[in-house]
């Protein structure tokens, strides 16, 4: 399809892709950081003229909010836009690259953009978190308007080559229209990131969680069950496996009490756990000035969250081989811990390490953030012990999902450091995943896939 900008000059945006066969929906041509766009602009005049084209390279995010309408259907919803990139060439008219049939003259200029590994701002109220490239998306519903043709997404993340301006030593009757535009689609290199600073996002997170166990639910406890992890490595989405996957250390420690039996001993515990990826989307129509929360979310009128879960997995171990561990008793419990000079056993700690493997579809975007939109993933686990009593013991871990060609290596080389996923009495009984995405908010579709 071409774009008249008037009546002696027809330009058209040619990309490599072009001479290929027709691509569907689920095969989209995807680039990534530090490649090259090559292409050219196709140029048709009637008559021989100078002219000079402003092409750009850009990169938009676009939010919207609903609830800026007040259920009047002739107000446009409140909208957010921000220019993540901006790249710009100027193509000139040149005789020698231009074939003649009188009286049209063909032109074939070409162009190229390169696309960052990081973005540069020269704004000084735009933190270094805020830099990274995001990878294109379409996520949410979009909204059309009935009064107006444009669709709203929550975010739309898109880069876009477009024509900016147009001119020519022949004066025009009406201004050119530019509007002529191809879309980019962008998965950035996304390297292996720092732990979560847990103190930044409260009540996101729970990294440890305890609970009495009894033996049935109106009882006495005889013990507490403690469990505590920490963040497990980045979920690599560029992986040439099936399915990108990554491990948790789950460790766990059980405390007798007093009123326990000689016999109390947690070998052969039974322990079911349930793990999930939960999904948060976050949409503004303000800039943030750090990375959102959902307590931020609360109390904060132009933000706006959308929570799902994905990936649902259940495993089942028979944990056995417990050690005893004196150096885990509470040091307010040593004064009459100690019976003789000799800790009593029948108090002191069991211990013991599970590493808990997880997967997930590749077509997950990486975590990202940018001034108006912001995803991020965590990892939960529900564990429960078969045959006791005891509260809901739930961690909420922070998961960084990540593209990273360059960093398999790496990460392989750190797994394999990793202490083996099952030792002989670590083998889950039993498997079972569940439905590959559990949706629970209204908005947050999964993305497209991204393989090509």
């Amino acid at each position: 399809m071409s774009l008249k900008f008037h009546p002696s000059m027809t330009i058209r945006i040619i990309l490599p892709e072009d001479a290929t066969p027709a691509r569907s929906e689920k095969q989209i041509l995807v680039r990534h950081s530090g490649e090259t766009i090559h292409g050219h602009l196709e140029i048709v005049t009637r008559g021989d003229f100078s002219f000079k084209i402003c092409l750009a390279f850009e990169g938009v995010v676009r939010t919207w909010m609903g609830s800026g309408m007040d259920n009047d259907p002739c107000k446009l919803p409140s909208t957010g836009e921000y220019q993540l990139l901006k790249e710009v060439q100027h193509i000139l008219s040149d005789p020698y690259m231009r074939c003649r049939s009188e009286p049209l003259y063909m032109y074939r200029l070409p162009f190229s953009f390169t696309i960052p590994r990081e973005l540069i701002s020269a704004r000084s109220d735009v933190g270094p978190e805020f830099l990274h490239l995001c990878p294109s998306a379409n996520l949410g519903l979009p909204f059309k308007h009935p009064l107006a043709s444009q669709l709203y997404n929550q975010p739309s993340i898109r880069y876009l080559i477009r024509v900016k301006e147009v001119r020519t030593e022949m004066p025009a009757a009406s201004p050119p229209k530019c509007d002529r535009e191809r879309e980019i689609h962008i998965m950035p290199n996304t390297p292996p990131p720092p732990p979560v600073v847990l103190e930044h996002f409260p009540k996101d997170y729970r990294t440890y969680t305890s609970s009495p166990i009894r033996t049935r639910h109106w009882r006495q406890p005889f013990g507490v069950l403690e469990l505590s992890t920490t963040e497990p490595s980045p979920l690599n989405i560029c992986t040439t496996t099936p399915r990108a996957s990554t491990l948790t250390s789950l460790n766990i420690v059980f405390r007798p009490r007093v009123n326990a039996g000689p016999g109390v001993c947690p070998c052969n515990w039974k322990f079911t756990i349930r793990s999930y990826v939960r999904i948060r989307t976050f949409c503004s129509t303000q800039k943030f000035k750090k990375s959102p929360t959902a307590s931020s979310a609360k109390v904060n009128r132009f933000l706006t969250m959308s929570d799902s879960r994905a990936f649902v997995e259940t495993r089942q171990y028979c944990v056995s081989c417990w050690k005893r561990d004196p150096q885990l008793i509470k040091p307010s419990l040593e004064a009459w811990l100690e019976v003789g000079g000799v800790v009593d056993e029948r108090l002191c700690p069991w211990s013991r390490s599970l590493v808990v493997p997880m997967s997930a579809s590749k077509a997950l975007l990486p975590t990202f953030l940018n001034p108006l939109s912001a995803r991020q993933y965590a990892l939960v686990l529900k564990v429960s012990v078969e045959g006791f009593s005891h509260r809901g013991l739930e961690l909420v871990l922070p998961l960084q999902v990540i593209y990273w060609p360059d960093g398999m290596q790496d990460m392989a080389q750190e797994e394999s450091d990793e202490p083996p996923p099952f030792g002989l009495a670590d083998l889950p009984e039993s498997s079972e995943n569940g439905n590959s995405m559990l949706m629970l908010g209204s908005q947050g579709r999964s993305p497209p896939p991204y393989e090509t």
